[in-house]
């Protein structure tokens, strides 16, 4: 049986990245979103994400998440053998706009939004 170890914080700097992968975490989730951004000083735990190519990195591409440019440099960089393209799909998803359910209300084509009340 193999164990796949997942990253269970966003705000890991690219050194606690190295140490945690060091250590066994082999995979990080919804790479980009909430994560410590890449800086030329500090890669963060997206440079992390795009440096080690051995290690799985979920990551949400509908456009909306990450940009289809960003995408494409996190796929270039990573290579296809370790990048795994998820979901973030709602319960409204396709539905036409307009549409409501429960806290969440369909804006424009493919873009969802949390209803606030007041």
């Amino acid at each position: 049986m193999e164990l796949y170890v997942v990253k269970v914080t966003q705000e890991l700097l690219f050194e606690q990245a190295r140490l945690a992968i060091a250590n066994g975490a082999n995979s990080m989730t919804h790479v980009f979103n909430g994560m410590t951004k890449f800086h030329h000083r500090e890669p963060g735990l997206v440079g992390a994400a795009m440096r080690y190519r051995d290690v799985y990195g979920e990551i949400i591409c509908d456009g909306n998440h990450s940009t289809y440019e960003a995408l494409n440099d996190y796929f270039t960089a990573k290579g296809p053998d370790h990048c795994i393209m998820i979901t973030d799909s709602l319960m409204v998803k396709g539905l036409p706009v307009g549409t409501k359910k429960y806290y969440l209300v369909v804006t424009k084509s493919n873009y969802i939004q949390m209803e606030v009340h007041t």
